[in-house]
Order: C-alpha cells, then sequence, then structure tokens
C-alpha cells in the first residue's frame, strides 16, 4: 500500500528541503567567506588608522627634533654665561664674592662677611655657595635679592634669615627733605650656583 502525499504538502516539503539546504550551504561555505571579508575589511581600516598615526607621529617628531635642535642650539650659544665660570671651586667661591660685593654695594647694602660652602658634586655639575652676613633695609634687601636670582650666572638663595638690628637707616639722602629712616635688618643667607663640569 503506497502513501502518496496531496500535491500541496509536497510542493511545501520541497520547498523545506531546498530552504533547509541553502540554510546549510549558506553556513557552511558563505557566512564564512561574509565573515572572513568583514574581518578583514576591519584589519583593512585599522592599518589605515595606524599609517594615519604613523605619519602624524613621524611629521611631530621632526618639528621636535627641529624644535630640540633649535633649544639646544640657543642653549649651547648662552649656557656657559649660567654656570659660575672658574677652573676651581676656589676660584668659584671668589666669584661668587665678586658678585655680592658688587650687588650689595649697588644697593646701598653694607657686607659683613663671607664664607665658603663646601662644594657638592651633583650628576656632571659642581655646587659651589657662599654663606653672606649682611646689613640693609627691606627695600634693599628685595632688590639684592632679586638681582642675584635673576641675573647671570643663575644664583640661587637659601637658608634666608633676617632681624633687625634696632637701628635705621636713612634712605632720602637729599638736604632739603627730612630723612626717611626705614629699619636695619641683618641678613644672613647662603648663595649658590653651578659649575658646568667637576674640577680636575
Amino acid at each position: 500500500m503506497s502513501f502518496t502525499l496531496p500535491p500541496a504538502v509536497s510542493k511545501l516539503l520541497a520547498l523545506a528541503i531546498l530552504l533547509g539546504l541553502l540554510a546549510a550551504l549558506y553556513g557552511v561555505v558563505v557566512e564564512p567567506i561574509v565573515t572572513t571579508q568583514r574581518e578583514l575589511e576591519a584589519s583593512i581600516a585599522d592599518g589605515r588608522y595606524l599609517l594615519r598615526q604613523y605619519r602624524r607621529a613621524g611629521t611631530q617628531r621632526q618639528e621636535l627634533q627641529a624644535a630640540l635642535d633649535n633649544i639646544r642650539g640657543r642653549g649651547d650659544a648662552t649656557a656657559a654665561s649660567g654656570y659660575v665660570e672658574a677652573p676651581s671651586e676656589a676660584l668659584a667661591a671668589a666669584a661668587l664674592q665678586e658678585r655680592l660685593k658688587a650687588v650689595i654695594a649697588k644697593h646701598d647694602g653694607q657686607l659683613r662677611s663671607t664664607q665658603d660652602l663646601s662644594s657638592l658634586s651633583e650628576n656632571e655639575f659642581t655646587r659651589v655657595g657662599v654663606r653672606v652676613q649682611m646689613i640693609g633695609d627691606i627695600e634693599a634687601l628685595s632688590k639684592i635679592f632679586h638681582e642675584l636670582e635673576s641675573g647671570r650666572p643663575y644664583l640661587f638663595l637659601d637658608n634666608i634669615d633676617l632681624r633687625p638690628t634696632g637701628s635705621r637707616r636713612s634712605r632720602n639722602k637729599t638736604p632739603d627733605r627730612a630723612a626717611d629712616a626705614a629699619v636695619a635688618l641683618m641678613a644672613r643667607y647662603d648663595v649658590f650656583g653651578y659649575m658646568s663640569l667637576a674640577p680636575r
């Protein structure tokens, strides 16, 4: 006894089998190709992005290198004047003392004493310093400190100790006006700078 499906059911069954085969074919053949293509496109996009970044970095590197060379060139021309230039630590300390005497006298301060500080090696530099004791009013001290720290050679102040002396100093020396007296201060501080090369 044979069983015959109605024509409509046969068509639906054939269509379902065909769709199943197409789905299997897509899953086995087409989908891996599409997935691989998408991965390749994403990889190409990433590669293009990285290429743009590398090109940009290369351009920036050239610009930065040019700027660095420019700074080094200017530094080579001016760096020497920023250091305490002397062939030995003793002569460097003497040069510091001469600088201090000139600046203090320029702003009407009174230098009482100076004392050389022990030199220190810091990397390829040698730090030389002087301990200072002087008298001046607050206006004179502010001018002295500013000139020492803003001029050349580059100098740095440390361990600043200010105390009133109990006396007053006249700043106004014009004969037709009353003297403008200011409190005199005893100032003790350290001044140090750097030699560009450690002495041999």
